[in-house]
């Protein structure tokens, strides 16, 4: 038994649990890891996207003899209508192997614990999460219980039983470059086909569904450009030469992106990586897009959500249908790969705002249109209020997924207007009939899978050495 306030020196062991395909690096787990070792607290990391989960655990316990183990929660389920995957089980059995194998406390982070820290404590059945930012509350949890103190005062810490508090954030504008050299990220790059790094963190943005202002906060806090730059060139120098950024939207503030862009030119990347981002359609006008183009910027995903004006307005969008067909003319101006990416079914949506949809969508004809049938609902957002003032879940027909006995929302639920009549995937694969441009598929359709998670043509497109954002490997790899 630990003496209460007698200091011992931490041992910590981190695992990542995402086992999702292709695999994706776990960043926030970097972070943290090297938060760690500037604190000198011995660290160790499990990555169980290369081991069998069940006798891995067993033997990382043994070998590093943990006094706490941080365990990542990156994502509750594919948040894909068709697939309805819930992905929190196999961390449980984790959990469940950890406590067979010791008594240190197991600490949950990462984004999708970020989302519903109160739930997933409870399911999966840990000692304690930290919500939000982790790389200052994590190493100073680690030292309270390695003194024998009892937590408190953490920012972010979530207890069983207890509501959880918002999300820890850092300021991010003095933070050195990340090292990047804790995980084998070339094998990441390899085998996930790309790299991630991040420029700010936080959404100030009031779309009803989104779960990201609960993981990060509502507060935008930018990282500075030449910190940005730096990490790039460390990820370059490790063979890892087409980067995502993890941003909400690159462009939340114009002059952020413009900064950035800048200082990736003048530390001279451009020509050695190329990246792919996130963003909005407003703004992005010819000088921006031109801007990112010759910083590398391969290709451009924009959350539009719909092309309606009654859907974008429904849905909390601050945009309206114009700012499409700007953002357009900008990206083809500047040579720019882009994206479009639909949401579908929201509140209010009918078979007319859906056909609108379609139709300027083949009018406008981005590279590639994603669509995403049918909206996630997450307890915090002004959609899951919406959904819990209707009353009981498994009575309310707009409500497909777990709608029994999760009322926290924990397991996948979804929102599909009751509008748009009987069979409204039939009727939006109809209009969307065989045009390549659009990656959609529906519970039918299963074969044409836009869900990333172990889609195989991607995956064996990433073998053959593709490379870069997945829409984009897709759409190569369609021709």
């Amino acid at each position: 038994m630990m003496e209460p306030n007698k200091s011992r020196a931490a041992r910590v062991l981190l695992i990542n649990g995402n086992r999702m395909k292709p695999p994706v690096g776990p960043l926030g787990l970097e972070l943290v890891a090297e938060a760690l070792g500037r604190r000198g607290i011995a660290c160790s990391i499990l990555d169980l996207s290369w081991e069998n989960s069940a006798a891995a655990v067993g033997r990382a316990v043994e070998q590093s003899r943990p006094s706490i183990i941080g365990l990542t929660v990156r994502n509750l389920d594919d948040c894909y209508y068709a697939s309805r995957a819930f992905l929190l089980p196999p961390l449980r059995n984790i959990v469940r192997a950890i406590k067979e194998a010791t008594d240190a406390p197991v600490v949950l982070g990462g984004v999708g614990f970020s989302i519903a820290p109160e739930a997933t404590l409870a399911y999966l059945g840990a000692d304690y999460g930290l919500s939000g930012d982790g790389e200052e509350s994590f190493p100073r949890l680690c030292e309270m219980i390695a003194a024998g103190k009892t937590p408190d005062g953490i920012e972010g810490l979530v207890r069983p039983g207890e509501k959880a508090p918002p999300p820890a954030a850092i300021a991010l504008k003095h933070v050195a470059a990340p090292v990047r050299d804790t995980l084998d990220l070339p094998r990441y790059f390899r085998m996930g086909g790309q790299g991630n790094i991040e420029t700010q963190r936080g959404c100030n943005k009031k779309c009803i569904y989104c779960a990201d202002p609960l993981a990060k906060g509502r507060s935008i806090r930018f990282r500075e450009p030449e910190s940005v730059a730096e990490e790039i060139a460390r990820l370059a120098r490790q063979g890892v030469s087409a980067i995502h950024l993890c941003d909400p939207e690159f462009n939340l503030s114009r002059r952020h992106a413009e900064a950035v862009c800048r200082a990736i030119i003048r530390a001279g990347l451009s020509g050695k990586i190329k990246w792919y981002t996130y963003a909005l359609p407003d703004p992005m006008d010819p000088d921006l897009a031109s801007l990112m183009a010759a910083s590398g910027c391969a290709g451009i995903d924009f959350s539009v959500d719909s092309a309606s004006a009654a859907m974008l307005h429904a849905l909390g969008r601050e945009f309206g249908p114009d700012a499409l067909e700007t953002c357009a003319r900008a990206c083809r101006q500047a040579g720019i790969v882009f994206m479009y990416d639909l949401l579908i079914g929201g509140p209010g949506e009918t078979g007319k705002t859906m056909a609108q949809t379609v139709k300027r969508m083949k009018r406008l004809r981005p590279d590639r249109v994603g669509v995403s049938f049918g909206v996630r609902v997450f307890a915090g957002t002004a959609l899951g209020a919406m959904v819990s003032a209707a009353g009981p879940m498994d009575q309310n027909p707009a409500l497909h997924g777990a709608v029994r006995h999760n009322d926290a929302l924990l397991k996948p639920v979804f929102f599909v207007s009751e509008k748009l009549g009987p069979d409204p995937e039939t009727y939006l694969a109809s209009l969307i009939s065989d045009d390549p441009i659009f990656l959609f598929a529906s519970r039918k359709q299963l074969a044409a899978n836009y869900n990333y998670n172990n889609n195989r043509p991607l995956g064996q497109a990433i073998k053959k050495g593709a490379r870069g954002a997945y829409w984009d490997i897709l759409r190569r790899e369609a021709g």
